[in-house]
């Protein structure tokens, strides 16, 4: 895991006690959100629950670390692609990272996602991505998605940010596109216990949904997680191994049992040859505990990180089985360039 040391000189300067002020502020106003939303008076309310929503390409994992863990991740960083689950997680990036993910869907769908994010000292950092659903049916057509972010540090240890998504697609049984504006908000607290971290996602919020009736809406979401480093907490000293913990809990507008979970766990190894060189993998295994939907299969992943000379290559890859429904195999490939 990456971690930003940050450091704060000048505690009692008058200037730094006003900014710190304002951080606290921050902070409390983010945890009444987090709590206003996960209480269901936000996106998801029990009498604001739909039977369906429109757009459902938004609900489609976008790369395969997160696909094998469960889709479970809303706490990962080190990645350009936090700006796909949770634009907090860009903060703590130190370069730029370009990445592509292609998946081959059931039915012939095309999934593909390409972006990149970028760093900029004393700023923070920004994030451009692209998705785009190929329909391969007699009427050929393509929902698609473009999504501008940022993700800035408030102190070492929290960040915030959010996306701005422009999204075309159609809504079911309808032939005509249409276009809605919609935004993501993040936050991520690193609790200081051992690399514990606390982090929130709400995914799809906009002031229009998708046509008429009501419930072709977008599919909204809070996301509320959890990351352990379980090595960290057995407290056993410095290893190049890490074993991950990551816990999601979701409460989605479109899904009338309330919450649900996504679990995953990640066994990284990652061998240093000097400074600037590195040669890692990864297993990972995760499961989407939602009652009546396919999503609930269990997930298998690796994935291989080489770094040489400031320049860094990851390639992950997933595969889902759906057994139980389509006897189908679907693979999930990722790319990432950091430089």
């Amino acid at each position: 895991m990456l971690w930003n040391s940050g450091s704060v000189l000048f505690d009692n300067h008058p200037i730094l006690v006003k900014v710190m002020t304002m951080r606290r502020y921050t902070l409390i106003g983010l945890c009444i959100l987090c709590i206003w939303l996960m209480t269901g008076e936000g996106v998801a309310q029990e009498s604001d629950r739909v039977t369906g929503t429109g757009f459902s390409f938004l609900k489609l994992p976008t790369n395969a670390r997160m696909t094998a863990l469960g889709e479970a991740g809303v706490g990962l960083i080190g990645s350009g692609q936090a700006i796909l689950y949770n634009p907090a997680g860009l903060a703590f990036m130190e370069d730029r990272e370009a990445y592509f993910t292609y998946v081959d869907w059931i039915g012939g769908f095309k999934h593909y996602v390409a972006g990149i994010s970028a760093s900029v000292p004393r700023i923070g950092t920004l994030g451009l991505s692209a998705m785009n659903l190929d329909f391969n049916t007699t009427q050929k057509f393509s929902d698609y998605a473009i999504s501008v972010a940022y993700g800035g540090m408030i102190t070492h240890r929290i960040s915030v940010g959010t996306t701005l998504k422009l999204i075309r697609g159609r809504s079911p049984g309808e032939d005509r596109e249409q276009n809605v504006f919609a935004f993501d908000l993040g936050a991520y607290f690193a609790t200081g216990l051992r690399n514990t971290v606390i982090a929130m996602g709400v995914e799809n919020l906009s002031t229009s949904g998708l046509g008429e009736p009501e419930q072709w809406g977008l599919p909204k979401n809070v996301r509320l997680g959890v990351f352990l480093d379980l090595i960290a907490l057995t407290d056993i000293g410095l290893l190049p191994h890490n074993l991950d913990l990551v816990v999601d809990v979701n409460n989605p507008n479109d899904y009338n049992d309330g919450f649900y979970t996504d679990i995953g766990i990640e066994y990284t190894y990652i061998h240093q040859t000097a400074i600037d060189n590195m040669l890692g993998f990864s297993l990972r295994t995760g499961q989407r505990r939602r009652s009546g939907s396919i999503s609930g299969v269990n997930t298998l992943g690796i994935g291989v990180l080489l770094k040489t000379h400031g320049i860094g290559l990851k390639v992950d890859y997933t595969s889902k089985f759906f057994k139980s429904v389509f006897d189908k195999r679907v693979h999930i490939l990722s790319v990432a360039f950091d430089f």
